[in-house]
């Protein structure tokens, strides 16, 4: 439990460190590949929207998480191939508020029509993938990188999806899903109110 409670509270503070807006930029000493998929796991913004919209899909059955979980890897690669032609991305203002979003959703039991399911799994792919863009690379390393984040995210979102889905049988399971969901809210909001406050000095 002291583990899970960790979590947002990690994420809120790394927001907080001064090099959060160069989370872009690529690891010294990890060739292209690495730093893509290590991409998506040092931006709070990207990881609680994966978490949120994998919780939130995996909570609507069985059913709804393979068509789910190709969409999203399908509109991912979409977004991806997007950054070769609008550069900067999507700002992860945007991604934290999504995310806020579907966490007050979780949080709040609600069940959703199986297209509406189909259009947030696309829709979450194509915003990730588009804000993964790393405009200081060029080439055979920006292909690479792009590469290693699509495989980052949709290795990351089988998690939150298999989670919910797995813990969707009892009430107590459905219950634990739903704190989580609102920590997920709560965090993305306290980043997004972090990242709104002029600078200091």
């Amino acid at each position: 439990m002291r583990s899970l409670i960790a979590i947002p509270m990690f994420l809120v503070v790394s927001s907080m460190a001064p090099r959060l807006a160069l989370a872009h930029v690529p690891f010294a000493g990890l060739n292209d590949l690495y730093n893509g998929l290590l991409h998506p796991v040092v931006v709070p913004a990207h990881l609680l929207l994966l978490a949120a919209a994998g919780l939130l899909l995996g909570k609507q059955g069985s059913r709804a998480v393979p068509p789910s979980f190709l969409l999203f890897c399908l509109f991912t690669l979409t977004g991806l191939v997007a950054t070769t032609f609008f550069a900067g991305g999507i700002g992860e203002r945007y991604l934290l508020g999504v995310a806020a979003v579907i966490g007050l959703l979780i949080a709040a039991n609600l069940r959703i029509p199986f297209i509406l399911c189909f259009i947030l799994a696309a829709l979450t792919g194509f915003l990730l993938g588009f804000d993964s863009t790393q405009t200081v690379l060029v080439g055979d390393a920006k292909f690479f990188s792009l590469l290693g984040s699509g495989l980052g995210l949709c290795f990351l979102f089988l998690y939150p999806l298999a989670f919910a889905d797995y813990f969707s049988d009892r009430n107590w399971q459905k219950i634990g899903v739903r704190i989580v969901g609102s920590w997920v809210a709560a965090s993305a909001i306290l980043v997004l109110a972090l990242s709104l406050q002029p600078p200091s000095g």
